[in-house]
């Protein structure tokens, strides 16, 4: 009778047992969705690829530099890495040395793809509260005019929670702890808007038409046709084109 003889902390301790299976189970899920992650993550740098183009570059100083631009592109060899290229990018010159550019000392990168300039423009990141070499960025600049666009690139994280045991069972329970980790598996692509040399102001992915038809309040026209979605997001380029072309009709009337 002593074997089936059961206190209150006997029932305790299996209870917590099962609980500790079950946490290992979840556990185990969850690092097999971070290592999926990891995988991915090391597959896009293993690929990665290094196009040689050829451009100039200007200095703080106002110094003009010819040179071969060393761009990496995605797995895939389609688009540039622009989350890296905002930060530095890399050039050699006709003996073969290399040289990295940052923002701080670079006024102006532009290179020389097929039939079309890529610019990439030294500009203070408003982001940013830091003055000095980190507080600079390259931005892809797409539209130059009154109305000024950038493309700005942030990164696509995934960060998850999960419970790691240390196998400790004792009579009070299961002890264990807490973390997490984040992967980046890609980039994702925002805007900066500038007015005649003004602010740059950043339009959010989230609610961007709405936001997007505030910043372009002054013209009515404009901001009912983003309301509309008649322009989305992937119309920047007409959207800019719109407004430039109503301030040039305002400059001649």
């Amino acid at each position: 009778m002593d074997d089936f003889n059961f206190t209150p902390k006997h029932f305790i301790h299996l209870s917590n047992q099962k609980l500790s299976f079950a946490v290992k189970r979840k556990t185990k899920l969850i690092f097999k969705i971070i290592f999926s992650l990891l995988i991915l993550s090391s597959i896009n740098k293993a690929f990665a690829a290094i196009k040689k183009i050829d451009g100039y570059y200007i200095t703080t100083t106002d110094d003009t530099v010819r040179c071969s631009f060393l761009v990496p592109y995605d797995a895939h060899f389609e688009f540039p890495k622009y989350l890296t290229l905002q930060q530095k990018i890399v050039v050699v010159d006709a003996q073969g040395k290399k040289t990295k550019l940052i923002p701080f000392t670079t006024r102006k990168c532009v290179m020389k793809m097929d039939s079309a300039l890529m610019t990439f423009i030294s500009i203070k990141n408003p982001l940013v509260k830091s003055t000095g070499k980190t507080g600079f960025i390259f931005l892809k600049q797409i539209v130059k005019d009154y109305l000024s666009v950038f493309e700005y690139y942030g990164k696509l994280t995934a960060e998850t929670k999960y419970y790691y045991p240390n196998g400790n069972h004792t009579m009070g329970g299961f002890y264990g702890g807490y973390g997490s980790a984040t992967v980046t598996y890609g980039e994702s692509l925002n805007y900066f808007f500038q007015k005649e040399n003004g602010v740059l102001s950043l339009i959010p992915y989230y609610s961007f038409n709405h936001n997007l038809a505030i910043y372009f309040a002054d013209y009515p026209t404009l901001a009912k046709k983003i309301q509309t979605d008649e322009y989305r997001k992937k119309d920047i380029l007409k959207i800019a084109a719109d407004y430039n072309k109503f301030i040039r009709d305002k400059e001649d009337n």
